[in-house]
């Protein structure tokens, strides 16, 4: 829908263009390409001889008529994120992306990206992979992991409450893009799972007596793990800024809620 004060300007102006219009407000202009594809040269628009992106092409999809390098950009190595107003995505690399090594990687949705359909086939890169992570995720996107380093795949991360296999793998993250420090986020062994709206155990319901914190998840499952070391198996509240330990999930109470938790709530009953 052309609701946006921007539409009908022949410029996409939804998010991972410039940002002027949320997505589905710039319908027209949008039209022409798709959040699903990164595919090079996939654009209306490409093999036109002149670079549309990232105002009527998502990055990576006009390919031939925007040739990119990390750091190419004139702005480059200036000590500051120029992406996107003054670079296109991907040619100020230094500046924009940080790589971190070892501090392991964001526990947040671990959505891997096929890279026969996305990326031509072609083993990811922390560019080609950032790129296509964000016109996928474009208002989410916290960090990626697995391109170069650790192995030849994508994994978008949408959240970072988490973190794991510290010590070995390699994360990228954005200073332009809901930006993170990766040495603060804690780390687990066990895989922790932001899982929205499919309900809360039945369990202890225990909320820590502790009014110091405006609980995250990553606070309140500290905390839980206090109470129960041995046999803590779900969080739940910190949307709403409380905290509820959870011992056990042979049941669940379905609805809106979102716990965080180390099973599969989708297989737990409701009542």
């Amino acid at each position: 829908m052309d609701s946006c004060q921007y539409d009908d300007d022949d410029e996409c102006d939804e998010p991972s263009s410039w940002n002027l219009c949320a997505v589905g407000t710039d319908t027209s202009d949008c039209a022409v390409f798709s959040v699903n594809t990164t595919m090079p040269d996939s654009c209306a628009y490409a093999n036109n001889n002149v670079c549309d992106e990232p105002n009527m092409c998502f990055p990576g999809t006009d390919t031939s008529d925007c040739p990119v390098s990390q750091d190419s950009c004139k702005w480059a190595n200036d000590g500051t994120c120029d992406e996107p107003n003054k670079c296109y995505v991907g040619t100020d690399t230094t500046d924009c992306r940080v790589l971190h090594t070892n501090l392991g990687y964001c526990n947040g949705g671990d959505d891997e990206l096929n890279s026969v359909t996305l990326n031509n086939g072609d083993d990811w890169d922390w560019r080609t992979c950032w790129s296509a992570c964000l016109a996928k995720h474009p208002n989410t996107l916290v960090a990626i992991d697995g391109p170069g380093y650790d192995t030849p795949q994508c994994y978008c991360q949408v959240s970072c409450e988490s973190k794991l296999a510290c010590g070995t793998a390699t994360s990228m993250t954005s200073k332009a893009t809901r930006p993170v420090n990766m040495s603060s986020v804690p780390c687990y062994d066990t895989v922790l799972t932001i899982q929205p709206n499919l309900g809360y155990c039945h369990g202890a319901d225990l909320e820590p007596d502790w009014d110091k914190y405006d609980w995250t998840y990553a606070t309140c499952w500290d905390a839980c793990l206090n109470i129960f070391p041995k046999n803590l198996v779900a969080i739940d509240g910190p949307v709403n800024g409380a905290c509820y330990c959870q011992d056990a999930c042979t049941t669940k109470s379905c609805g809106a809620s979102t716990s965080m938790t180390s099973i599969n709530m989708s297989a737990v009953p409701c009542t």
